[in-house]
């Protein structure tokens, strides 16, 4: 996931990250949005595990500090080692002012 502050108007915020619980989240977005566009990849060994699409979530979440958008999941298995590679695909450079983090986190069952 993608955590990013809120040091911008909302709704600004939220066509730049591209989270909307809606299509008609974005009807007031400009055709440049969203600028966070990434594609996914997670490695095993040489191994591809699982990839995606920053566009293919909508678990996003909000707080009233931050903005999260999940760019996706995979499953893992205790033990293994991973690696993760995020592209981002558009100049996303806009949204520095919002100090953007990668966040990897194992989520579910012990």
């Amino acid at each position: 996931m993608i955590q990013v502050e809120k040091p911008l108007p909302f709704m600004q915020m939220v066509c730049m990250m591209g989270v909307t619980t809606s299509p008609l989240d974005l009807k007031d977005c400009s055709s440049n949005d969203p600028l966070l566009r990434a594609d996914w990849t997670v490695w095993n060994e040489g191994h591809l595990v699982s990839s995606g699409s920053s566009t293919t979530t909508g678990d996003d979440k909000f707080t009233k500090q931050n903005i999260f958008k999940f760019l996706g999941k995979f499953p893992g298995e205790a033990g293994k080692k991973y690696v993760v590679k995020v592209t981002f695909t558009k100049d996303c450079t806009p949204l520095n002012v919002a100090n953007p983090h990668l966040i990897v986190t194992k989520i579910g069952y012990e």
